[in-house]
Formats: structure tokens, C-alpha cells, sequence
């Protein structure tokens, strides 16, 4: 053989050489770009507690939301039911609801609130289980969620006052009202 054929030899090896690590790096980036188009597109269930200050008191809420960009199938939500028990008592059904959201589908962006009251209940802590789908993978998530994590945090409300006590307690819930909602918007 001579220089020339040891030439086109060696480039021959490394033209298959680079085209076979191209083809591996190609099929990477599409196993990549898979994964993250699936997970862009796949649902994801968010359960979390939410506090609204209205005139009289407090409210509790569980919020289970769909944050991802499409449906959820909730196949089972899985608590202990001593705890939720303690947080139903003299107020919601926190348990039929939570047990009635099982097989059942919710929408990107819509969510559910079931009110609930833990203060004086004993359960600091409410663990939950979710299993859901959207008709070809099956997910599952754990929350763990501190009941007490707002009983500290003052909302003060801000509010006129009138000599007529009528018109000072329709004045008072009117800006009280108006507040939370501004809170809720920004």
C-alpha cells in the first residue's frame, strides 16, 4: 500500500468514526427533546392550603389545582382518614369530598377548594397521596402539608370609619372585600 491508500485509509475510519458519534449525539438530543416535550405537556396536580380573610373570620381551603397543560385523570387520593376527620368536625366534608374527587378529571388551570378548619384540630401536618394520569403515563405525588404555616402572619385591614354603625359595618365589609380581592389579583 502505499501513502496515498494509508491516506484515504485512515480518512475513510475517521469519516465513519465521526459520522457514528454524530448519529449517537443526534439520537440524544431527540431522546432529550422527547422528554422535555412530555413533560411540557403532561399534567401536573398540585395540592396546597390556601387562607381567605373575609370580615368574620379566616377560611380554609385545600386547593388541588392541575397546573400543567392538560387533563388529569385522579385515579386516587390516598390520607389518613383520623387526621381529615379531625379536620372536619363542626365544619366541611373534607373527606367525601376528598374521597369523591377519586376517578374523576380535572381541567389545565382548574382547580378545587374544599374549606376546612384546623385551628384547635391537633393535626399540624396533612400528608396526601395522588395518583393521576393523562390516558398514557401515570403519575404519582406526595404532599405534605404544614396546616399551621399562616397562623402567624398578621393581614391587617384597612378601613373608614362612619358615626352610623349600619353604614360603618357595610363600609368595613365592602373594603374588606375589596382588599382580599386585590390580594388575590397582584
Amino acid at each position: 500500500m502505499s501513502t496515498t491508500d494509508w491516506i484515504q485509509f485512515w480518512l475513510a475510519i475517521g469519516t465513519g468514526i465521526l459520522a457514528i458519534i454524530s448519529t449517537i449525539s443526534i439520537i440524544v438530543v431527540l431522546i432529550q427533546n422527547k422528554q422535555i416535550i412530555e413533560t411540557s405537556k403532561r399534567p401536573f396536580i398540585l395540592i396546597y392550603k390556601d387562607l381567605i380573610c373575609n370580615t368574620n373570620t379566616a377560611i380554609e381551603y385545600l386547593v388541588i389545582k392541575n397546573s400543567g397543560s392538560s387533563t388529569a385523570h385522579i385515579t386516587s387520593i390516598d390520607f389518613d382518614e383520623q387526621e381529615v376527620g379531625s379536620l372536619n368536625k363542626d365544619y366541611s366534608m373534607l373527606s367525601k369530598a376528598l374521597i369523591r374527587l377519586n376517578n374523576s378529571y380535572i381541567a389545565p388551570n382548574q382547580n378545587y377548594k374544599i374549606p376546612f378548619k384546623s385551628k384547635d384540630s391537633g393535626v399540624e401536618f396533612l400528608k396526601l397521596e395522588v395518583t393521576y394520569s393523562n390516558g398514557v403515563k401515570t403519575y404519582h405525588d406526595s404532599f405534605q402539608i404544614n396546616l399551621q404555616q399562616d397562623y402567624s402572619i398578621a393581614s391587617i385591614k384597612q378601613h373608614s370609619s362612619s358615626t352610623n354603625p349600619e353604614v360603618n359595618n357595610e363600609l368595613k365589609d365592602i373594603s374588606e372585600t375589596l382588599q382580599e380581592l386585590v390580594k388575590r389579583i397582584s
